[in-house]
């Protein structure tokens, strides 16, 4: 190998052009290391190698003789001069040390590997102040092991660094050359190679000749032997009797004898005439042999044969069926097959016409909904969740517990003389879990779930017909009891009588009518429940709510935090790898999906894990093809062999050879980047962004955005500022600031709206506004804050109308968000309320001029480093209220109450017999 190596290093070198040897003198400062003052060099082109002197045999004669002198005269000069001999090894001992500890300064204790490396950069000084104490080197030239003299350990160096860092320095062929020219020990070793350093092609070579020598390994084995023996056996004697018993007398019966003589397929019957002797005739002698020895004349033989045939027929259709296919993909053409949107467009037609042959059939002989819906009645064993793991019920759980209780046993009910519950009604919002709940009930009591649509219940062919579904359904429930009757969407058909346009039907009320019998009649607690859903529940008639009836009410809202956070991490055991779960911190995910329904957030965890992969750095290429081999290999794995402990173990290996192992820190980040769903404040986007983006075009969106964030960094426990950046063509607009709504205790157990949070939104809203009027020229006010003023219009009017919490502390509230009109009310009062609204509007406004006068100067400082470097983040802005002193608002925050009468504003008396419907219905808006 050692041969090997120096003959591949002078054949890459003479690429840089043809070979030649010139003799140079000998740098004066080698002389004592024992050069000759004259060696021989290689010029390859440009490239220069040193001959190295163990191998070179063109050196000049008496060199030795003229080293031995020279040392000898030095030694001499420094035994006569004491002081000087002093200085000269100091010198050299502290050109040693400090060439040693520059190499050492390079070296580092890889933990994962459980070696030392040694920087590739250091390796050429170490071999040059003759520090390599011997190379080891693996056979691929991919690594090498240096000792350094003076030192116990083994230093690894990456070749493949190596060459990239000194390519134009001949790489490690100039490396090899300059360690035996220094007569450095060099050898090269047969060594272990890492998986992951091979690449793509030999990593699939290398496990392709393991599993070769693996199978054939165990193909050689004595059992394996043995039974390939035996089975082999058992089939040529299957193939024998099948073809003497079935193929040959078939060949005969078909084949006319003079064509089987020609084809060589019988022996001649007269004299004279002669055949060689074919394969096919020879197959037949050999297997009528055969078969003469096997064959027996009882039943019991023929009975075997035929098992073996049917057998024998059924592996060879599969297995040609199976090439028919295989074959042609493997040539790179593919299957013969007919276009499959063909075949797929037959089955369609082909189901729609057997729909239509039922719908006709059923038509003629009439239809039965309710057989049919107690045909499909189900036990339901695997809800979408458990009872137990519900979140959201725990108000609940009594009247839940009872009416599990009631269809476990309700003779129980009856034998006491309790009322048992006769119909249960959810109620929630689309998403909040009504069927997966009434599902839960139905597995955590046992009983049957009967699923009825109101397409069943519908009038049919003659009046009265829904009444009589209702009374069958009833009937036929209390004599397979206990049972769950389940109807979603029940505001559907059993709405307000005559409210809708389809409960204005006159079958409609006897539907209704019937339905309330059949819920007064459970006299004898026969354990039979309806239970229904709806999104609405004032749509349902009034009668079917009250006591006795239905009257279990069950309402789901939205998960509080607490509810939110169990949600979370229940999905996270379901969907994500187990080993990270605990990476991720739960309650900060739980805060940022407040306005996420429970289906909704069952989708979050696996969407944490696929942010924190697509965020870690991947070669594409390298996974690309990883891919096509887990797709092609995949089916051809069993399930539960995939399941297995090594098997998972394997897949966690590819997954950190990858690279695409998460850690607490990816995890970390995702969370902390993840935008509060429905609380994030943007900014404003600029439909025509500009062409020049100079400090002119952005300093009114600097503005802006700045007194924005000012005014919320301000106001105490109020929204908090996230990122403000400037950005013609961001989608959030040209200037943007994200604030997170804020978060107050009683987010956890539920979202309330306070007066303090309300007076500090509308102070927010005059933020921008009023900062531009500080810092913009005279006349260059601009329209950016207008839909801040309007919302600070509108929540100032919910304020005074809706809410009661005027300026003067009225409680009177003077208009309802449902209510279909406004409260009447004269003109007096009408300005009565303008003047509230703008009382209160102003005394925000003048909180707001204060708060940004007595800042500033944070405020200028804000404009010119977000002009001068586009973005800030929360961070950011608590820096600059620290350097510049700023003075924030505390708690209790509060605008005055005193009530001061003034004169009304010109804007509202403009128009002084126009009514309250404009002010009211700004107060609506939201």
């Amino acid at each position: 190998m050692q041969r090997e190596l120096e003959a591949r290093i002078r054949r890459d070198m003479k690429k840089h052009g043809p070979e030649k040897r010139i003799i140079v003198n000998t740098p004066e400062g080698d002389v004592v290391k024992g050069y000759p003052e004259v060696e021989l060099k290689w010029m390859f082109g440009d490239k220069e190698v040193v001959v190295p002197k163990a191998i070179s045999v063109h050196l000049h004669h008496g060199w030795k003789k003229w080293r031995e002198d020279a040392k000898s005269k030095l030694k001499k000069s420094l035994l006569e001069d004491a002081d000087r001999g002093e200085q000269y090894v100091a010198e050299r001992l502290e050109r040693v040390i400090l060439d040693r500890d520059r190499v050492v300064s390079k070296t580092l204790y890889n933990e994962d590997k459980n070696r030392w490396e040694i920087d590739p950069i250091a390796v050429p000084y170490a071999v040059l102040k003759n520090l390599v104490q011997y190379a080891r080197i693996r056979h691929d030239w991919g690594a090498m092991y240096i000792g350094l003299k003076g030192e116990d350990k083994e230093f690894y160096v990456n070749l493949k660094e190596y060459d990239v860092l000194f390519e134009d320095f001949g790489g490690f062929d100039e490396l090899y050359l300059k360690m035996l020219a220094s007569g450095v020990p060099t050898a090269v070793h047969l060594m272990w190679i890492p998986l992951s350093e091979l690449s793509i092609s030999q990593q699939v070579l290398l496990l392709a000749r393991i599993s070769r020598q693996l199978c054939y390994g165990l193909w050689k084995t004595k059992i394996v032997s043995f039974g390939r023996e035996w089975i082999f056996k058992k089939i040529k004697n299957i193939n024998d009797d099948v073809m003497m018993m079935i193929v040959f007398p078939l060949v005969e019966f078909l084949i006319p004898y003079p064509v089987r003589i020609t084809l060589g397929m019988a022996w001649p019957e007269e004299i004279g005439i002669t055949i060689g002797s074919t394969w096919y005739l020879k197959w037949q002698s050999e297997a009528e042999t055969s078969f003469k020895l096997r064959k027996r004349d009882d039943i019991w033989w023929y009975f075997w044969f035929l098992i073996r045939s049917f057998l024998y027929g059924y592996v060879l259709y599969h297995v040609f069926r199976y090439l028919r296919r295989s074959v042609p993909r493997l040539l790179g053409y593919g299957p013969y097959r007919r276009d499959p949107n063909v075949r797929k467009l037959k089955r369609v037609l082909g189901y729609l016409k057997y729909r239509k042959q039922k719908i006709i059939a059923k038509k003629k002989a009439g239809v039965d909904p309710i057989r049919t819906a107690f045909d499909n009645m189900k036990r339901v064993k695997n809800p979408p969740i458990r009872l137990k793991d519900f979140a959201s019920v725990e108000s609940m759980k009594e009247e839940i517990n009872e009416v599990v209780a009631f269809l476990q046993n309700p003779t129980v009910f009856q034998k006491l003389g309790a009322r048992a519950p006769r119909g249960v009604l959810i109620v929630g919002e689309r998403g909040t879990g009504k069927t997966s709940l009434a599902l839960a009930i139905a597995a955590e009591a046992r009983v049957p779930v009967v699923n009825i649509e109101a397409q069943q219940l519908e009038a049919g062919l003659w009046v009265g017909q829904s009444a009589s579904n209702v009374r069958e359904l009833f009937q036929t429930a209390r004599d397979l009891a206990p049972v769950i009757i389940f109807v979603e969407d029940f505001d559907q058909f059993a709405g307000v009588r005559g409210k809708f346009i389809h409960t204005k039907k006159q079958d409609h009320e006897a539907f209704i009518n019937q339905l309330l019998v059949e819920l007064d009649g459970f006299e004898k607690q026969d354990g039979v429940v309806l239970m229904a859903t709806t999104r609405n529940v004032n749509q349902i008639d009034e009668a079917l709510r009250r006591p006795g009836r239905m009257d279990r009410i069950f309402n789901l809202q939205r998960p509080t935090q607490t509810e939110r956070e169990n949600i979370l991490q229940k999905a996270a055991r379901e969907s994500m790898d187990p080993d990270i779960i605990d990476f991720v911190d739960w309650r900060k995910v739980a805060e940022k999906t407040a306005l996420l329904r429970p289906i909704e957030l069952k989708l979050v965890p696996v969407a944490l894990e696929g942010t924190a992969f697509r965020s870690k750095f991947l070669d594409t290429e390298e996974l690309m093809n990883y891919c096509s081999w887990f797709a092609t290999f995949s089916a051809s794995i069993p399930s539960w062999l995939r399941k297995t402990k090594v098997a998972r173990q394997i897949s966690r290996a590819f997954v950190n050879h990858l690279g695409l192992t998460l850690t607490k820190e990816d995890l970390t980040n995702v969370v902390d980047l993840m935008e509060p769903y429905g609380q994030i404040s943007n900014g404003i986007e600029l439909y025509t962004p500009p062409i020049d983006w100079t400090r002119e075009t952005k300093f009114p969106h600097a503005v802006w955005a700045a007194g924005r964030g000012l005014i919320s960094l301000l106001l105490p426990n109020f929204d908090v500022v996230d990122t403000m950046w400037l950005e013609p063509l961001a989608w959030e607009g040209i200037g943007c600031t994200k604030i997170t709504q804020a978060k107050n205790s009683g987010a956890t157990y539920g979202n309330v709206e306070t007066v303090s949070y309300l007076e500090k939104k509308l102070v927010f809203c005059f933020g921008s506004h009023i900062a531009s009027q500080m810092l913009l020229p005279f006349g260059e006010e601009n329209l950016l804050s207008a839909s801040e003023l309007q919302q600070a219009q509108e929540i100032a009017t919910r304020m005074v109308l809706q809410y009661g919490w005027g300026p003067d502390d009225t409680p009177a509230i003077y208009h309802h968000g449902n209510a279909a009109t406004a409260l009447s009310m004269g003109n007096k009062m009408e300005y009565e309320m303008a003047e509230k609204v703008e009382k209160i509007f102003n005394l925000a406004y003048d909180k707001a001029v204060d708060m940004l006068k007595k800042n500033r100067q944070v405020l200028e400082q804000i404009v010119d480093e977000l002009l001068e470097y586009e973005i800030l983040t929360g961070k950011d802005l608590e820096r600059i209220m620290e350097s510049n002193a700023g003075v924030r608002e505390k708690e209790p925050f509060s605008l005055s109450r005193v009530y001061e009468s003034k004169s009304i504003s010109v804007r509202y008396l403009e128009n002084g017999s126009a009514s309250g419907a404009p002010l009211l219905g700004g107060g609506g808006a939201t």
